[in-house]
């Protein structure tokens, strides 16, 4: 392996091999590194749920141009690496199962109307969508633009791609040390040795505070469990991606059915347990009674990189010249993948902070634990 880099990325799930990817189609030499294998963490315990944010903000305006380009982005990855992420425009069921629910969809209507063709269906409209949902519902509001990916066939997507464009990818690779001299970073060390490069980009989700916190940063972030379930309907399932509160059932191709999702503050406790699988197949009978006759074919788990504001952390970091964070995605690392990769090449290549501007660490310089 050689030792010299233009960049190294110290990551490889779907943020990491999205920036790897970006950067080695612009011509950079890259070394992408993780102490595990591409993909390996959130990324793989993922649904798989490309939906915005309806609401005007930059983090909502991230997620939109992200949605935007995902389509182009995963014609580009099938071509270069052959992997196909499985991109299928589903639209997305929001189940109103309350007096609540109700008054409250019709509260958010309209501005969500300003970003999409939401619109509210009543029980017989969402029955004649999607047959297998509960009859104990007062509606949904419909979302025909969300979609759906294979989230496990993202990171690697990115990560074949990167490398059929010159990028090198080493598993197994444990950084010991971010070098810094002078306030200026030139590299990483490993178990094997020194390995220079001018930037550094620390994008390894919920372990990106141990990384950094070898040159003495804390970021306001820690990692938040998920844990998924793949099921195999024993009749035929449903179509669209339906979600009531935190509970989420996303369809696959194979006729599987994702299903989740618990959000759990058990620090790097990664694992799957008993309560967070009838946690989850509560939630998914309560929407689709025939899941209760589901096969369970996998469950998952996967730390998810929660940040004090929910909002991800992106951009050069202060008084360290060449090192960069992208990090705190948190549940929407795959949606936010491409978009996440492009900002930093332009950091990189054009010198154009654009919208990273708002995701900066220094948003949090008020916090003495920064």
């Amino acid at each position: 392996m050689s030792t010299n880099y233009e960049v190294i990325v110290v990551g490889a799930g779907a943020i990491g091999c999205s920036i790897g990817f970006h950067l080695a189609k612009a011509g950079l030499k890259v070394l992408i590194l993780d102490r595990g294998q591409v993909g390996a963490g959130a990324s793989n315990a993922a649904s798989g749920t490309l939906a915005i944010t309806e609401d005007i903000s930059p983090y909502a305006d991230l997620e939109r141009e992200s949605f935007k380009i995902f389509p182009r982005i995963a014609s580009e990855i099938k071509e270069l690496s052959g992997v196909d992420v499985e991109l299928v425009e589903c639209g997305g069921l929001d189940l109103l199962l309350s007096e609540n629910d109700a008054q409250s969809a019709e509260r958010n209507l309209i501005s969500a109307s300003q970003f999409s063709e939401t619109r509210l269906l009543t029980p017989e409209e969402v029955h004649d969508l999607e047959p297998e949902l509960t009859k104990e519902l007062m509606g949904a509001m419909y979302r025909p633009d969300t979609r759906r990916v294979n989230n496990q066939r993202v990171a690697e997507g990115f990560a074949r791609s990167a490398i059929r464009l010159g990028a090198v990818v080493e598993l197994g690779a444990n950084v010991l040390a971010l070098n810094v001299s002078e306030n200026r970073t030139s590299g990483v060390r490993l178990s094997s040795g020194d390995v220079k490069s001018d930037v550094v980009i620390v994008a390894s989700g919920a372990w990106s505070n141990e990384t950094l916190s070898l040159v003495g940063i804390n970021l306001p972030m820690r990692p938040i469990r998920g844990q998924n379930l793949n099921l195999i309907p024993s009749k035929t399932s449903i179509k669209a991606v339906i979600s009531e509160s935190t509970g989420v059932l996303v369809p696959r191709n194979d006729g599987s059915v994702m299903a989740g999702v618990t959000i759990e503050d058990a620090g790097f406790e990664n694992r799957v347990t008993v309560q967070g699988i009838r946690t989850i197949m509560n939630k998914a009978t309560s929407m689709v009674p025939s899941l209760e006759n589901s096969t369970l074919n996998w469950a998952i788990a996967g730390l998810r990189p929660y940040t004090e504001d929910d909002v991800p952390i992106m951009g050069p970091i202060p008084d360290v010249r060449g090192l960069i964070i992208a990090s705190g995605h948190y549940r929407s690392g795959i949606l936010l993948s491409p978009i996440t990769g492009l900002l930093i090449k332009n950091l990189l290549v054009d010198d154009d902070i654009g919208p990273l501007s708002d995701f900066g660490l220094d948003r949090f310089s008020e916090n003495p634990n920064v």
